[in-house]
């Protein structure tokens, strides 16, 4: 990546940073690191999701990380 796609990557998280900040929600250090590999290239959205999923299902009770019931 050259300077100048560093920079409008910079730019365009700072932007995202400004608008979640004025609407109350602030960009958390992971969702920056998440944006900012799908806007470099490194990852995809999909990936992302798919590595997010695996985080949270890490931090719950086995006993949650079941399937819910078919009806």
């Amino acid at each position: 990546m050259t300077t100048v796609e560093a920079r409008g990557v910079d730019q365009a998280l700072a932007g995202m940073e400004a608008g979640h900040l004025m609407a109350g929600m602030p960009l958390t250090d992971t969702a920056e690191a998440m944006v900012r590999r799908i806007a470099t290239g490194e990852s995809t959205v999909e990936q992302e999701v798919e590595a997010a999923r695996r985080r949270a299902l890490a931090r719950m009770d086995p006993q949650q990380r079941k399937p819910p019931h078919s009806p």
